[in-house]
């Protein structure tokens, strides 16, 4: 694995707490840090996509509740001729869409 140099600063504090527990763990204050680096990464990301979800919840919601209730039916079939013959007309206008 490759790694990058960074420069860090920390307060006295940090410094020491991270030597003492590098010291218990037996490894290395960098070691540690780039564990704690990546936990707090992976913590942003599911954050990230259960703010995305609650969201899209919200969303659903108010579509729902401004509709009366009623769901939002779609026929998939139908909805991918209707984008097919708009791709396609756009793509070949020339060309008469067939009927299949």
């Amino acid at each position: 694995m490759a790694y990058h140099r960074v420069q860090l600063l920390l307060t006295h504090e940090q410094h020491r707490k991270l030597k003492q527990l590098a010291r218990l763990r037996k490894t290395s204050v960098s070691a540690l840090v780039r564990e704690f680096v990546e936990r707090g990464l992976q913590e942003e990301t599911a954050r990230g996509e259960a703010d995305w979800i609650e969201r899209t919840r919200r969303v659903t919601q108010a579509l729902l509740e401004a509709r009366g209730g009623k769901p939002i039916e779609v026929d998939p079939v139908q909805l991918l001729r209707e984008i097919r013959e708009e791709r396609g007309h756009a793509l070949a206008p020339w060309v008469e869409a067939s009927d299949d």
